[in-house]
């Protein structure tokens, strides 16, 4: 019993061409609105920038210990280390351990299809 099966496709010239002017047109018309949309991130970007420069001579850095009465209603820069006590588990693959996240990936594989084309 085989698997595999034939299609036959044929294109004009007339065909050929009007895919071709229609790549064009489709071209010059992305031409034109990159430039707007380039503008457009641009400002944005620059609006960001800006209010990060801001940003960084009011932002107070602080201790992840203790709440700190005197960064009240500031921008605050806080590290620390994430730890947990909790053990996460698996029970699909049997899998336990101390961590903040355990994240499972799984994957399939498919059959590689091979795909021929002759042109004439």
């Amino acid at each position: 019993m085989s698997n595999s099966f034939s299609e036959v496709t044929r294109d004009t010239w007339f065909g050929r061409l009007g895919k071709s002017v229609m790549g064009v047109i489709v071209g010059l018309v992305m031409f034109v609105v990159a430039f707007p949309l380039l503008w457009w991130n641009e400002g944005r970007a620059l609006h960001t920038a800006v209010g990060l420069t801001q940003l960084q001579g009011e932002v107070v850095s602080t201790s992840a210990d203790k709440v700190d009465p005197k960064c009240e209603g500031k921008p605050v820069h806080v590290t620390a280390q994430a730890t947990s006590d909790a053990t996460l588990k698996d029970p699909e693959f049997g899998i336990s351990a101390q961590a903040n996240k355990l994240r499972r990936r799984v994957e399939m594989y498919q059959w590689k299809e091979e795909k021929e084309s002759h042109e004439t």
